[in-house]
């Protein structure tokens, strides 16, 4: 617990206290024009991180745990996924939980629309639905799809 208090303190000191959880700080937040504390979270993406889980949350000054689907689920199956309604399913719910009863923000990352919705529904308060290159990406394919001549309907009517 030493090494989270040093982190939350600005001191880089690596994995936090030996749990298996990195500690992050993040700016100020600035809702409605009022500036709200500096958050600090701590990342839940491995066994040892689940594992040590009810001790992280009681790190003092800590806002929030956020966790990393896909390392989660590297580090517990030995697959990567970020659909965490497999086989990480049980251990995405408890993080969600246990951070709820200890009054801190649940966040996770997800691919968007259909699993940041179940998210929500576990009690994430804290989703990011997709990342900006997925996000970027899909639409950029978008448009070249629709800029394809096969994707241009044939006129039925001649110009002449």
């Amino acid at each position: 617990m030493a090494h989270a208090r040093h982190l939350l303190q600005g001191e880089n000191v690596g994995e936090h206290g030996g749990l298996g959880g990195a500690l992050h700080p993040y700016p100020p937040l600035r809702v409605h024009d009022q500036t709200l504390s500096r958050a600090e979270g701590s990342r839940i993406e491995t066994a040892q991180a689940l594992a040590n889980l009810d001790r992280i949350v009681q790190t003092p000054g800590l806002s929030g745990v956020y966790v990393g689907p896909g390392d989660l689920s590297l580090s517990l199956t030995g697959r990567a996924t970020l659909d965490f309604r497999g086989e990480s399913a049980e251990a995405v719910a408890r993080v969600a939980e246990v951070a709820s009863r200890h009054g801190l923000i649940p966040g996770i990352f997800t691919p968007g629309g259909e699993l940041a919705r179940h998210a929500l529904e576990l009690g994430y308060r804290f989703v990011t639905a997709g990342s900006d290159f997925a996000l970027l990406s899909t639409a950029a394919r978008g448009v070249v799809t629709d800029l394809r001549p096969s994707a241009v309907a044939p006129s039925s009517s001649s110009l002449y």
